[in-house]
């Protein structure tokens, strides 16, 4: 009897190691790989891949997994081959599984899953995308009473001058090299000239999209944010000390004290902000209008932009505006859910909210949800082979 059962002990143990089969169990485009636990509670290597996989391509029921594309090897499993991925790799798992399912050994392989699939990636993510701004450049059309091509053509406009402003360009210059179409671009190219101005040394629009991108591959998760530094600091704390002079948080405050570059941009604000107001800068009556609706009239725009008192004025009497109670001609709770569910703003209302900054948020928010919702915007496939050939 004893022997039996150590015979039948031998059998299962040559079982649970003796491979029978092969399967791929993922391929695509290979994110990370994190330390967790099986469902049978032993540690398992659990590696992490980019929406979407090969399956999820290939069956669209997959798609909308909640734990997303990845699958956890045991540790007790054998490693065949010398191949480690690295963040952005196009790689398949191979597995030999056993007679009870449970995998016995696996093997890394490269392959040439992004080459595959890239090209039907940015087709549909453009389809999607487009899709998405058209209907809700259709809802601001409607808005603003304007024909969908009427809209765009204005916001073409806004667009030109705008990268005009960053590139100190002229509007044919931007419009014959098709600057308005890369914002992004003017924006790196702005930022470079002032960091270039105010260090001293040459920086490059093109080192600062480079920085970006090394950012963005070097992320641990998609969603975690790159720390953007002394400017995120500015940013954060620049309206407090430009008023008051000194800071309320002890760990700002100690930062303020050791960074000169922080240190004498918000004391040059402060001194334009204890500087006189000058011919142009807002009266008591303009800010008054500006508590009561939210809002500047468009001639006063560029003054905000070029002064900083000014815009100071302007962003607290724009938040009083926002704290004060709504008045009875503004949007009701049923107005904003009928804008929430069918995206359509009351003919009596459409006035109002071009003169209400409170209620032009909340119709616009709940616009975004409508347009979420009836043509969303294209879901994340192949992050990491997007962050580095292209910024969307």
């Amino acid at each position: 009897m004893l022997i039996a059962l150590v015979i039948a002990a031998g059998i299962i143990a040559i079982l649970r190691c003796l491979p029978v089969r092969s399967v791929v169990l993922i391929e695509g485009v290979f994110s990370h790989t994190e330390t967790g636990w099986s469902l049978s509670e032993k540690k398992a290597r659990v590696y992490y891949f980019d929406k979407w996989c090969r399956d999820c391509f290939e069956n669209t029921e997959r798609r909308d997994r909640i734990m997303g594309c990845q699958e956890g090897l045991p540790r007790s499993a054998w490693k065949l081959g010398s191949v480690e991925p690295q963040r952005g790799d196009s790689i398949k798992i191979l597995c030999w599984k056993n007679i009870l399912g449970g995998i016995v050994a696996y093997k890394i392989e490269q392959t040439n899953f992004s080459e595959e699939f890239s090209e039907k990636q940015f087709r549909q993510y453009r389809e999607e995308w487009d899709a998405h701004l058209r209907a809700w450049d259709s809802i601001q059309a409607e808005i603003h009473g304007l024909t969908l091509e009427r809209y765009r053509a204005l916001k073409k406009e806004k667009n030109i001058q705008e990268a005009a402003r960053m590139l100190d360009m002229t509007p044919e210059q931007v419009l014959s090299g098709g600057r308005h179409e890369r914002l992004f671009e003017a924006a790196l190219e702005s930022r470079a000239r002032h960091l270039s101005k105010e260090s001293g040394k040459t920086i490059t629009a093109e080192k600062l999209l480079a920085d970006y991108k090394k950012r963005l591959r070097e992320q641990t998760h998609p969603g975690d944010i790159p720390d953007v530094g002394c400017e995120d600091f500015c940013i954060k704390h620049r309206r407090e000390y430009v008023e008051t002079g000194t800071l309320a948080d002890a760990y700002a405050l100690g930062h303020l004290t050791q960074c000169d570059s922080c240190t004498t941009r918000l004391n040059d604000e402060r001194r334009t902000w204890l500087s006189p107001a000058g011919s142009e800068c807002f009266s008591d009556e303009e800010l008054a209008a500006v508590k009561a609706i939210g809002m500047l009239p468009k001639e006063r725009e560029p003054h905000v932009s070029s002064c900083y008192r000014c815009r100071l004025h302007f962003n607290r009497k724009q938040d009083e505006h926002m704290a004060s109670p709504p008045g009875p001609e503004c949007l009701t709770s049923d107005d904003l859910h009928n804008i929430h569910a069918n995206g359509n703003i009351p003919e009596t209302r459409r006035a109002h909210i071009q003169n209400c900054k409170r209620c032009s948020r909340d119709a616009v928010w709940n616009l975004q949800q409508y347009v979420d919702r009836v043509a969303p915007q294209p879901s994340v496939r192949l992050q990491s082979l997007r962050r580095t050939q292209e910024i969307v």
